[in-house]
């Protein structure tokens, strides 16, 4: 009889969720369709951080895009951990190519030096910020991995002309460098968290490969304190912010594009940093994303066999099971359709490559989910992480320990 309850009870768990996540889907549709629009009236002076390590897919489009926005009052910063980067002498190299035609103020290469018990990456962006020119309004940032559109910075201001908005922010869609399962599953689960994201204030967060924060807001949350002792700058900088009554808001044209050819190791290890890093700097966030995906796997995998079991045993409620099953499988297929359509029109001249991809986004999605939740369960395990070849110790959200220069 207990048995019998809770088979009902997580029935109705799984399809209510479903149900919430198709609603937050249909309206992460118009709310994309509302922000599609040039936004050209509010253009305060901004510093573009850049933090890079190493020479990513594709770098110099990437960095091209940078530095050829339409936008007339930036200045970039380019940050390295040491002149032996070979991002250093590539990115030295572009800025003098390009010169002469970047609306950009100046963009200047700057080197960071190795930081001391937090992450690499927040110790580049602190010390882009010391040589903030003094007239600077927004601090904007932006990862060397993603590829961006020539209104990528003006959708990201246009949010933080509202005071109630303490972050803009968009997300990244991973583009596959080649066809194969790995790169595949990548695209699938990274594209599946971006479409829940925008509308909900429970769902969105901000991402640190394409944000920006007013320069007086950031001073007086005192993220640089807060940053010097954590692994994360985006998921500390979204705690911060709400903390204080802030909103963020994600802009649908601040979607970025990256490039990636991953083998299922380099998978394994970026899913499971990801979610420990997550786990760490923001418990209640990963908590949610335990429940959504066991959830989720209870509609893809465990309805069916409990409807058919149910039905071999001559059960009453096999029709009950069998209900729950086909509502959870077809909105699962309207979200993988509503993904399709939206990333086409989110993502402009990059739209083709979503379409090539939806097919195997369709039939493997159940394969995906499994996967999403045994990196989550992975990454209960243990305290270390290795990012941009450097290892560290997670001891808490603001204890973290370096373990090789």
């Amino acid at each position: 009889m207990f048995f019998d309850l809770a088979l009902v009870f997580l029935c109705i768990a799984a399809v209510s969720q479903f149900l919430y996540f198709l609603l937050i889907t249909s309206n992460h549709k118009d709310f994309v369709k509302r922000y599609n629009r040039d936004f050209k009236e509010f253009r305060p002076k901004v510093l573009l951080t850049v933090p890079c390590k190493g020479l990513d897919m594709g770098f110099f489009r990437n960095i091209l895009s940078l530095m050829r926005l339409d936008y007339e009052n930036y200045n970039i910063h380019f940050v390295v951990e040491s002149e032996s980067d070979p991002a250093y002498e590539s990115l030295q190299r572009i800025i003098d190519r390009c010169r002469d035609d970047m609306p950009a103020g100046f963009a200047k290469v700057l080197v960071a030096g190795i930081s001391k018990g937090y992450s690499q990456k927040n110790h580049n962006l602190l010390h882009s910020l010391r040589f903030a020119p003094h007239d600077t309004e927004i601090y904007a940032f932006a990862d060397s991995d993603t590829r961006v559109s020539r209104l990528w910075l003006a959708h990201l201001m246009y949010p933080l002309r509202n005071s109630k908005y303490g972050v803009s922010t968009g997300y990244r869609y991973f583009i596959p460098a080649r066809r194969r399962f790995s790169n595949l599953a990548l695209s699938s689960m990274n594209a599946a968290a971006a479409q829940i994201m925008g509308k909900s204030k429970y769902t969105t967060q901000v991402w640190g490969g394409s944000m920006a924060i007013r320069k007086e807001l950031f001073e007086q949350l005192n993220v640089a304190n807060l940053w010097q002792k954590s692994i994360s700058d985006d998921l500390t900088l979204s705690a911060a912010v709400r903390n204080a009554g802030y909103k963020i808001r994600l802009m649908p044209r601040c979607f970025t594009v990256t490039f990636e050819d991953m083998s299922w190791g380099q998978l394994f290890e970026f899913g499971r940093r990801q979610m420990l890093i997550t786990r760490v700097a923001y418990l209640r966030m990963w908590l949610w994303g335990l429940f959504c995906l066991l959830n989720h796997f209870l509609g893809v995998w465990i309805l069916p066999v409990a409807a058919a079991v149910r039905f071999a045993m001559g059960e009453n409620d096999a029709k009950l099971f069998a209900a729950a099953a086909v509502i959870h499988w077809a909105s699962l297929i309207y979200r993988t359709y509503m993904r399709r359509r939206t990333f086409e029109f989110v993502l402009g001249p990059y739209g083709g490559y979503v379409r090539q991809l939806s097919m195997w986004e369709f039939l493997l999605n159940p394969l995906w989910l499994a996967l999403m939740l045994a990196l989550i369960l992975i990454s209960s395990f243990g305290r270390t992480i290795c990012w941009r070849g450097v290892r560290y110790r997670l001891n808490g959200a603001f204890d973290i320990e370096r373990l090789n220069r």
